[in-house]
């Protein structure tokens, strides 16, 4: 799963200050419950986002076909850069018609990445990007923090990993979040049906499985993000961010420049 092309987005003003959320931040989770997970893609009795809350995403029609959204904590935008190893080449609001790759300052060969300012979070946005399948890069980012990343490819194939200083602690693909992986798989479980992933043991991933459930697994992913960073993600929030733009090594052909050998000539 690799990709030519990914960006980093990143808000450089604390998110109550650019107005970029219609609902309030979700306040901290209530203990456990014991009671065994029911998919939900409502909104929630107690306020919690669910799926519901991100059925925007589709419809927005931005960011949809492959995708990457990362989170980091208590890292500034600059943080993030350096531990990307990304060469700074500028700011920039947004740009959904490129989405920076044709950025001044950007070389052969290379592709543009963005960290922002999200409270007490940075914010990186890939299109069609690589990052959140890198496990370097995730565990370069965590040293000494969490991060919770959001991965779609143009495939459908997905990955929710939250990791920490170093550790991948929980990944699974949305889309079977019942196949989870990490040091400690269980550490969401609570909220994982209540943010409106299917549980159950095997989902229906087919449309033509008589099983079939159409599960908003990507909206409900987002909704499991936003329980752990008590921060809406919404199309204001991508809208009205300026970004911290950085060069990256094409994630496909690298930096390394290929030679052309001209064929012996005839004897």
């Amino acid at each position: 799963m690799r990709f030519a092309r990914f960006l980093a987005a990143t808000l450089t003003a604390p998110l109550l200050m650019t107005g970029c959320t219609s609902r309030s931040p979700s306040p901290p989770p209530p203990p456990s419950p014991s009671s065994s997970p029911t998919l939900s893609s409502s909104p929630s009795a107690d306020g919690r986002p669910t799926a519901a809350d991100y059925a925007w995403f589709e419809r927005n029609d931005e960011l949809t076909v492959a995708f990457c959204f990362i989170w980091v904590e208590s890292l500034s935008p600059a943080e993030v850069l350096k531990r990307l190893a990304a060469r700074p080449i500028g700011t920039s609001g947004w740009r959904n018609d490129d989405y920076w790759s044709d950025s001044p300052g950007l070389r052969d060969r290379e592709v543009v990445t963005a960290v922002t300012k999200v409270g007490n979070w940075s914010l990186i946005v890939e299109d069609n990007g690589t990052t959140a399948i890198e496990d370097d890069s995730l565990k370069r980012l965590s040293r000494a923090t969490r991060v919770i990343a959001n991965y779609r490819n143009v495939e459908g194939d997905g990955r929710f990993a939250l990791v920490e200083n170093g550790t991948i602690q929980v990944d699974f693909d949305p889309q079977d979040p019942t196949d989870r992986q990490g040091a400690t798989p269980d550490r969401l479980l609570p909220d994982m049906a209540p943010a409106g992933l299917d549980m159950s043991e095997s989902p229906g991933l087919d449309p033509a499985d008589p099983a079939y459930v159409d599960v908003p697994y990507t909206e409900a992913a987002f909704a499991l993000t936003e329980r752990q960073t008590h921060i809406p993600f919404t199309p204001t929030l991508l809208h009205s961010a300026t970004y911290h733009l950085g060069a990256l090594p094409d994630p496909l052909t690298g930096n390394d420049v290929i030679d052309e050998v001209d064929p012996p000539a005839p004897s």
